[in-house]
């Protein structure tokens, strides 16, 4: 791809998976979709800004000269003149919201100060820059846990903070299921075991039916 190609925003917000993933940074546009499972900061730093402009970040993680040389040789084109527009950020934001899943081991690693992710109502929130009106050491407590029960605890919450939360949603918390066979299999060997006894209990009293 040429990097002189001109992408929208709209067509940006189409790429925030494993499958296709591009950022914008400085107004260029990188598609960094094989670099994932290599990154050194793993691939969800990458997959949280997927679609989206980023590069304040990339300045903040003090990356190195070569770390930019690298970037450089993802670069598919620039971005349009025109700033994101609210259709975009709905897109993008709901682009993210119904493909990216986070295990709560993978949340569970995201329980520092300027890095931390909470859970609630299955949803994966990242609160690492929110400043919450009942201070730091609230987030602190839930970084990298479940809040749902805590959250709806709280009548403060309701309804307003429900809405506000949303800005800081980035996926869906994938909880392994429980395998339905294994349950059939326990059905099926519960009754196969009354069978069995009942079998043995029809089986002893026509026994001592007999030895009369």
């Amino acid at each position: 791809m040429s990097a002189d190609k001109v992408y929208t925003w709209l067509e940006i917000a189409e790429h925030v998976t494993e499958e296709s993933c591009w950022i914008v940074q400085e107004g260029k546009v990188f598609d960094v979709t094989e670099y994932l499972e290599t990154h050194p900061g793993t691939k969800f730093p990458l997959l949280k800004y997927a679609g989206e402009e980023c590069y304040e970040q990339f300045v903040r993680c003090n990356h190195s000269e070569e770390a930019r040389k690298l970037r450089d040789t993802f670069q598919i084109g620039v971005v349009e003149a025109n700033p994101p527009t609210a259709e975009y950020w709905l897109a993008v934001r709901h682009a993210k919201w119904e493909r990216l899943r986070f295990t709560p081991e993978q949340v569970a690693q995201h329980n520092k100060q300027g890095d931390q992710w909470v859970m609630m109502d299955g949803y994966v929130y990242d609160l690492s820059t929110l400043q919450h009106p009942g201070g730091q050491e609230v987030i602190d407590k839930f970084a990298g846990k479940d809040a749902t029960q805590k959250f709806h605890a709280v009548e403060k919450h309701l309804p307003n903070a429900i809405e506000n939360r949303q800005k800081y949603r980035i996926g869906n918390v994938n909880a392994p299921q429980q395998k339905k066979s294994g349950c059939i299999n326990c059905k099926w060997a519960i009754i196969g075991a009354a069978g069995v006894l009942g079998a043995l209990i029809a089986g002893t009293v026509i026994y001592k039916k007999t030895r009369k």
